[in-house]
């Protein structure tokens, strides 16, 4: 017994996988483009957040241990931004993609689950960036304070930190 909509075409299984690998290739070719073209403001990006964490005297003492670490900042922040410049495209063109073999109660839900996580996730992404993180290194600065110990922060580790978090959100996005 099966269960078949009004609506429902019926479809052999190639041409599912081939418009599956439609939405796959046009979906990797973006995120390629949108990776090299956040690649290009990626360096800028870096410096405006640096200068905007509240370090205090400390904020000329940053520094880079390891070259190889802050190219792969760098590409990591790019692919990261490319992933949620792409996702409400990739979102968008899923849930077309398996609409068709869902129950309208289905697509209702689908729908919801998509939009939280193309919309939510990001902005919990930007508030982590903008606001935790920052707070986060404040109340770190006032528990470490030592007379005449001066300190030099890892630009490298403080990314890290910030990435690790944003790659855990976007891993629960998809």
């Amino acid at each position: 017994m099966s269960l078949e909509l009004s609506s429902d075409r019926p479809r052999s299984v190639s041409e599912h996988f081939s418009e599956l690998y439609g939405i796959v290739r046009i979906s990797t070719t973006l995120l390629f483009l949108a990776t090299i073209g956040w690649a290009y403001n990626s360096d800028t990006l870096m410096r405006l957040w640096l200068d905007s964490l509240p370090l205090g005297a400390a904020s000329m003492d940053l520094s880079v241990y390891s070259p190889f670490d802050w190219l792969e900042i760098r590409w990591s922040i790019a692919i990261l931004l490319s992933i949620l410049t792409i996702m409400p495209f990739v979102s968008f063109r899923f849930q077309r993609f398996a609409s068709s073999g869902l129950l309208p109660k289905e697509r209702s839900w689908l729908a919801m689950v998509l939009g939280i996580s193309t919309v939510l996730i990001p902005l919990v992404i930007i508030f982590c960036w903008t606001y935790l993180i920052p707070l986060l290194m404040e109340a770190a600065q006032s528990a470490d304070y030592l007379e005449g110990v001066g300190s030099r922060y890892d630009a490298s580790a403080l990314f890290s930190l910030t990435l690790g978090i944003s790659w855990v959100l976007v891993c629960a996005m998809l």
